[in-house]
């Protein structure tokens, strides 16, 4: 495992880099010379798309030394979960039809922690997927956490210290999705309970254009004189149970189920997937994918 701290030894071909060989070394810079690097494909992409820009920052940047120092395993775990999501919004843009020659698009990284996906996803995107700029939301009712390396990336990523019901969410992603040329995404992954399925609510009520949604634990049940958003996805522990599944995969199903197949009163189509991510480092690898079709109507629809 890469070490924890950084250490004031340098490897062996220290300076091939062109940094001070007597300089300290840190987590990133063990990762990157390390096994895993080659053997995980999405570690292996974090270095191949990043190596002239936020790989920089990483290894030079005090900004990021937070990031940087971060322990090798949760460093690498958290890397990999960016680029699990990365990955699936490249392919329903690609996938999509583009409205404009040159698009803008913007990224909500709900409940975003620190927010290394939000540093990848503001230098993931550009000619190749049709994308001229890139503007990242992130949004977490924490604004105690230490965000020191977006003062690197005020191009890119604005923090709002939000909770995810709150009106002024609705409101931001109100006015992203109404801006000329642009494509809005929103990203959620591993959230809690009942906050995957708002992060759906976002996505349909809003007319965003791609979902990325990475569940994580069931929702907390309540009695009912606390219950602030009803019962959806009670009892699914007894039900997986009764049924000899996991409960994890059942409420994955619950709300992939949830997403309609067709939106809006235009009866748009939603295309959706469910798969898991082998490659990412951690044991909740279940993904919810999501893309709002292009057009009046459904096709397929009009056929029938």
């Amino acid at each position: 495992m890469a070490p924890t701290t950084t250490s004031s030894s340098s490897p062996d071909h220290a300076g091939a880099d062109g940094r001070d060989p007597h300089a300290s070394y840190r987590s990133i810079d063990f990762l990157l010379r390390g096994s895993s690097v080659h053997t995980n494909a999405h570690l292996r992409e974090f270095a191949r798309l990043f190596e002239h820009n936020l790989l920089d920052k990483l290894q030079r940047d005090d900004n990021y030394a937070s990031w940087s120092n971060t322990k090798g395993r949760t460093l690498r775990k958290e890397i990999t979960e960016s680029m699990a999501a990365i990955g699936r919004v490249r392919r329903e843009l690609r996938k999509g039809v583009k409205r404009a020659e040159r698009e803008r698009l913007c990224v909500f990284d709900l409940c975003s922690g620190k927010g290394l996906l939000s540093a990848c996803a503001g230098y993931a995107f550009g000619d190749d997927d049709g994308i001229d700029s890139v503007r990242v939301h992130m949004v977490d009712n924490d604004s105690r956490m230490k965000l020191d390396h977006l003062k690197s990336e005020t191009e890119r990523v604005t923090f709002h210290a939000m909770d995810m019901y709150s009106s002024d969410l609705d409101a931001l992603v109100h006015e992203e999705c109404a801006a000329p040329n642009t494509r809005v995404v929103v990203v959620g992954i591993h959230l809690c309970g009942e906050l995957s399925r708002r992060a759906i609510e976002l996505f349909v009520g809003h007319k965003c254009d791609v979902l990325v949604l990475a569940p994580c634990c069931l929702v907390r049940e309540r009695n009912s004189g606390k219950r602030r958003f009803g019962t959806f996805g009670y009892g699914l522990s007894a039900a997986a149970k009764r049924l000899g599944t996991c409960s994890s995969d059942l409420w994955c199903k619950l709300l992939y189920d949830t997403l309609p197949s067709h939106v809006d009163d235009d009866f748009v189509r939603v295309y959706k997937t469910y798969d898991r991510d082998e490659d990412m480092l951690t044991e909740k690898s279940a993904f919810i994918t999501a893309r709002r079709g292009e057009g009046a109507r459904c096709d397929a629809c009009d056929d029938a």
